[in-house]
């Protein structure tokens, strides 16, 4: 449409939209800038967008962001995937306040976090891991042994898979490439 004006009637009869301001809302709903990076492209094209070029920091997907990015793809694949919950257990506060605001933005997955720094409750741990897909026990963050274990059993007697990440493995970007290699073994 954006190099072809003239074809605007004939999509606004294939999409059975009536009127330019239904055009406009439906340009509106579905117009995003996005960059060329392979995953943005894969994400917009699964999301029915109509794209527009940008540089990555315009993109409606990663904002230029590795970590956004990645989070993009985890929520996609965790919604296909079919599944509800995630808890993480462990992680740094900026983690966390980064964590939730892209579960905002995503909705996928229904996310869990769990600070690290104090012995949980064995049986709240329990309830907590009750209808979860998986557990991960960021353990390359503040999170104790003593907690991971405490969560570990949590999940295992609840049958929930759980994911450790070892050392090395700190941030969204790296937490939400370990979940998506889980989904896609699983």
């Amino acid at each position: 449409l954006l190099r072809d004006p003239a074809a605007a009637p004939r999509a606004l009869a294939a999409t059975s939209v009536r009127g330019p301001e239904a055009f406009t809302t439906l340009l509106a709903e579905r117009l995003r800038t996005v960059c060329h990076h392979a995953d943005c492209r894969a994400l917009a094209a699964a999301s029915h967008w109509v794209v527009v070029d940008g540089t990555p920091a315009a993109c409606a997907v990663c904002h230029g962001s590795d970590n956004d990015r990645a989070y993009a793809r985890l929520s996609r694949a965790w919604r296909e995937a079919g599944l509800g919950k995630l808890i993480v257990v462990g992680g740094a506060e900026d983690s966390f306040a980064e964590l939730r605001r892209h579960n905002e933005t995503h909705k996928h997955p229904d996310l869990r976090l769990v600070e690290g720094g104090h012995r949980p409750d064995k049986r709240q741990a329990r309830d907590l891991c009750r209808g979860a897909d998986l557990v991960v026990l960021w353990g390359s963050t503040q999170v104790h042994h003593a907690e991971t274990e405490v969560w570990s059993s949590a999940a295992h007697a609840q049958d929930t898979p759980a994911l450790t990440m070892g050392n090395g493995q700190r941030g969204v970007k790296a937490l939400a490439e370990a979940v998506l290699d889980w989904v896609a073994r699983r």
